[in-house]
């Protein structure tokens, strides 16, 4: 009966592709008893003694010079490979080859595309209990202060919507002084350039002269608001006082300190002196204390009692409102004297062009 052709196996556990002689006598005397008759089988011992002494040789193929002959062979099963010296899992670029275990162990991390430091999961109710505790947290940190300033609710929202329309305006007083001042730069460079025609420049003074009426309507309107928050000042000035000349004079100091003479460029800010503070140099009279005023006769301030709070309330929102009025006539007194510098320079540039314009060239002179 012929025989089957011998096929080489191959050792997965070094991962070598050579073939040892154990190995090939062992295949042969494998394929031997699985495919020879009965007849194979009895003489199965004399051909055992003759191969014992003579020994088969191997293929003609030459094993590679690189692998050494004395190097040990494991025969352990996949799940047992990480008991394998870390010799025999080195790779081509010097690193070590991963093991079954340390990929099952990859693919488990990354499997449905789960962070490892994913946070807990919780329900909608846990999220909505969770909110209304914050929500609460903050209401009673409100109440509290909102206790120490001695306001109420409404009135706490209505100051933060009017400091924030205040601070509305200015950010938009802001980006139009900007805008301003960049459209008349690129329309100055383009006159130095000769880009520019007349109509052009027709047209940008006439935007000029708008926009300079509408700064001019703005500031009245902030000049009234600012009589209007005067007269307030007059009247709580006159119910307080007693002496109508030292009113008058302490009236006046306020006016002047709400509206100082700006010039350009100036960073200073008259503060509104407190009454906790030594009295000005220019005030006759001493300014009343608040502890002089207290009804439980308290030394005055946010700590004393509510009506101390609420007077030292008032004197910080006044403050505010100083600082706030001063820097809106600061801004504007400013962009004033800008508007003013450029169109003195753009009037003389339009000049000097239409003399340039009408000015004949030079005629060259012509010799015989």
């Amino acid at each position: 009966m012929p025989r089957k052709r011998k096929e080489t196996s191959y050792k997965e556990s070094d991962g070598s592709d050579y073939q040892t002689e154990s190995d090939a006598t062992a295949d042969d005397d494998k394929d031997d008893e699985d495919d020879l008759t009965v007849e194979s089988d009895q003489k199965a011992p004399a051909r055992k003694k003759s191969k014992s002494s003579s020994p088969k040789k191997t293929p003609s193929a030459k094993k590679p010079s690189s692998v050494k002959s004395n190097t040990p062979i494991y025969d352990i099963d996949d799940d047992d490979e990480d008991l394998l010296p870390t010799e025999f899992r080195k790779t081509v670029a010097g690193g070590y080859a991963h093991t079954n275990k340390s990929k099952l162990k990859i693919s488990q991390a990354n499997k449905g595309n789960v962070p490892w430091n994913k946070g807990k999961e919780r329900s909608a109710l846990q999220r909505a209990k969770i909110a209304a505790g914050v929500r609460a947290r903050n209401r009673e940190a409100l109440l509290k202060k909102l206790a120490i300033l001695g306001l109420t609710e409404e009135e706490y929202e209505a100051k933060q919507k009017k400091v924030s329309n205040l601070r509305d305006r200015l950010w938009k007083l802001k980006k139009q002084n900007k805008e301003k001042a960049e459209r008349f730069t690129e329309h100055l460079r383009k006159l130095e350039n000769g880009e520019a025609a007349q109509k052009e420049e027709d047209q940008l003074e006439q935007e000029l002269q708008q926009q300079a009426t509408l700064q001019e309507k703005q500031h009245q309107k902030q000049q009234q608001e600012v009589e209007v928050e005067e007269e307030e000042v007059e009247e709580s000035s006159d119910d307080e006082n007693a002496d109508d000349e030292d009113s008058v004079n302490e009236e006046e100091d306020r006016d002047n300190r709400l509206h100082p003479v700006l010039a350009v460029f100036t960073p200073d800010i008259q503060w509104t002196p407190h009454t906790f503070d030594p009295p000005p140099k220019h005030l006759k009279q001493r300014l009343v204390r608040y502890n002089e005023i207290c009804p439980n006769n308290g030394p005055g301030g946010l700590i004393c009692c509510s009506v101390c709070a609420a007077t030292y309330s008032g004197y910080l929102s006044s403050t505010l409102k100083s600082m706030t009025v001063q820097r809106t006539s600061k801004l504007a007194a400013e962009t004033e004297e800008l508007l003013d510098m450029l169109t003195a320079a753009k009037s003389r540039l339009v000049e000097s062009v239409k003399v340039a314009r009408k000015k004949p060239p030079p005629v060259p002179s012509v010799t015989i």
